[in-house]
């Protein structure tokens, strides 16, 4: 028995030679332990390198749809969640009742910027949407260190407004007080912080019930064209058009980058619905203006984008002689904007008085 243990030692001893180890301490427990501890992190490594093999090889349309899915969205909830204009009530303050009510929670499948993409581009099917590249949210932010990113992208959140960065060459544009300005240069690391910044801000959420069911996430998709993008962002209420906001940029300093913002307002005061010739007549002064067939082609998508509201705006942008989706809004600037000065009776009227208020206006 003796000699048959020794033996047994001695091959134990052998194999752990022909494995490169230590005799002395293979079976220190200690040892083990970091064996294992190794072997721990090869294989989470390796599931990691999978995981990311497998989300860059998901295209951008499929996420935009699976977070469509997520929402329990079917179309009857545009039909009953804004209500009619009650008496003495302004457009601004019929928004704000409006982004206050119970009801609003069931849109957030039409606010979140991803998942509106998919609705967009379902409803008609020849409009554009700038690729989605990325989604990250509170666990998956970390890879935005490490993801490979072409030269120029956005990063916006999908949960809100006015959190929006445009990175150009590690350089960032970043609004602020109607101004856009170019930061210093920002490595991957501060951009990865900016986006968890992002994830934790929802000044919406507070007075807008819309915002609060939509899933947080940081928003990565292609940067359309090299220099400030133009918003065309068009009103429609009970299917007709009533306005159109040009948003652009003006440079002030080509040497620092330094810009400000410009929003021009297109509205034909006697009528109650604006024409794509009138419309086109207000864009000459841009740079790229569409042509009349084209403001034509987006006040449709615009008119199939808000079917079964009774107000929606949706945002465009003209690029490459095609329109691409931008979001949808449901109250802009949180209804304290100067819309009452542009939008009175008869465009309340469009939206509907209630059954009380339509004697007093006929």
């Amino acid at each position: 028995g003796t000699l048959g243990l020794a033996r047994s030692m001695d091959r134990d001893r052998h194999e752990t030679i022909l494995r490169g180890g230590d005799p002395a301490t293979d079976h220190d427990p200690r040892v083990q332990h970091r064996e294992r501890r190794r072997t721990m992190r090869r294989i989470h490594g390796m599931v990691w390198l999978l995981w990311i093999w497998l989300a860059t090889r998901v295209d951008g349309n499929d996420l935009d749809r699976i977070r469509w899915e997520r929402y329990a969205c079917d179309g009857r909830e545009r039909n009953a969640s804004q209500t009619c204009v009650e008496r003495d009530e302004s457009l601004s303050r019929w928004m704000r009742r409006q982004m206050r009510s119970p009801r609003y929670a069931a849109l957030s499948c039409y606010v979140d910027k991803s998942a509106a993409k998919h609705y967009a581009t379902t409803q008609v099917p020849w409009l554009k949407a700038p690729e989605t590249l990325a989604i990250y949210n509170n666990g998956t932010i970390p890879q935005l260190k490490r993801k490979e990113m072409p030269p120029s992208y956005a990063l916006k959140s999908t949960h809100g407004s006015n959190l929006v960065m445009l990175v150009t060459n590690g350089y960032i544009y970043k609004g602020n007080a109607g101004r856009l300005y170019k930061n210093q240069f920002l490595t991957r690391r501060k951009i990865t912080k900016i986006g968890m910044l992002f994830l934790r801000t929802c000044k919406q959420c507070r007075r807008e019930v819309q915002y609060r069911n939509v899933q947080r996430a940081v928003l990565v998709e292609e940067f359309l064209g090299t220099g400030l993008p133009v918003a065309y962002k068009v009103h429609v209420m009970s299917g007709d058009v009533v306005a159109l906001d040009l948003d652009y940029f003006v440079v002030t300093n080509s040497t620092t980058g330094h810009a400000r913002n410009r929003v021009k307002r297109i509205v034909e005061r006697d009528a109650t619905a604006l024409s794509a010739q009138f419309a086109h007549r207000g864009c000459s002064s841009l740079q790229q203006q569409p042509p009349v067939h084209a403001m034509e082609l987006l006040f449709h998508a615009a008119r199939q984008l808000a079917s079964g509201f009774r107000y929606l705006r949706a945002d465009f942008f003209w690029f490459n002689a095609s329109w691409y989706f931008g979001e949808l809004t449901l109250s802009p600037q949180a209804g304290v904007g100067r819309m009452d000065l542009w939008f009175g009776q008869k465009f309340l009227a469009k939206i509907g008085y209630c059954a009380q208020v339509m004697t007093n206006y006929p």
